[in-house]
């Protein structure tokens, strides 16, 4: 496809990519730092911005039923997310989790502090996990280079088999 010869539409293509380059950054930096919900209200709240640009900037016709589809869409992503909640819904299952088995929990905790390399924190895990009974963790030796001889050494991981970093 041979580019276009039009400047202004090469501009466009331009700041469109950067455009959703920047909106995917944020919205994966809000989901980590916040939630998931907290995006999807934000990404309601960039479609208000984009129609009122429209109406403003660019002369669209101001629509009553976009108005009210708009409030249907935002009430809809509050109530689902309960960020808002309705007075006759039942809510008792966000309120009051049931307690998680502790087995569960130590495996969600030995996998964070893997992924954070906290091997000190992984290995109280480890053995916290094992005075509970769970035995699916234990030390596996790393050995570094394609012959071993780039030395070893010992990481709680999942699995009892040797692994090989090449």
């Amino acid at each position: 496809m041979p580019a276009p010869n039009n400047p202004t539409i090469m501009v466009a293509m331009v700041c469109m990519i950067f455009s959703i380059a920047f909106f995917n950054f944020f919205g994966i930096s809000v989901t980590k730092k916040m939630s998931a919900a907290h995006r999807m209200v934000l990404d309601s709240v960039r479609t208000i911005i984009v129609w009122i640009v429209g109406l403003g900037a660019f002369g669209e016709k101001f629509s009553i039923l976009q108005f009210v589809g708009f409030l249907i869409l935002i009430s809809g992503t509050l109530v689902y997310n309960v960020i808002f909640r309705v007075p006759t819904f039942d809510y008792t299952a966000f309120d009051s989790p049931d307690a998680e088995p502790p087995v569960l929990a130590g495996r969600k905790k030995i996998n964070a502090a893997i992924t954070d390399r906290d091997y000190l924190r992984a290995d109280k895990v480890q053995n916290d996990l094992a005075n509970l009974g769970d035995q699916r963790y234990v030390q596996r030796n790393i050995r570094f280079g394609s012959s071993g001889a780039g030395g070893s050494i010992q990481e709680p991981l999942l699995g009892s088999d040797v692994h090989r970093i090449d």
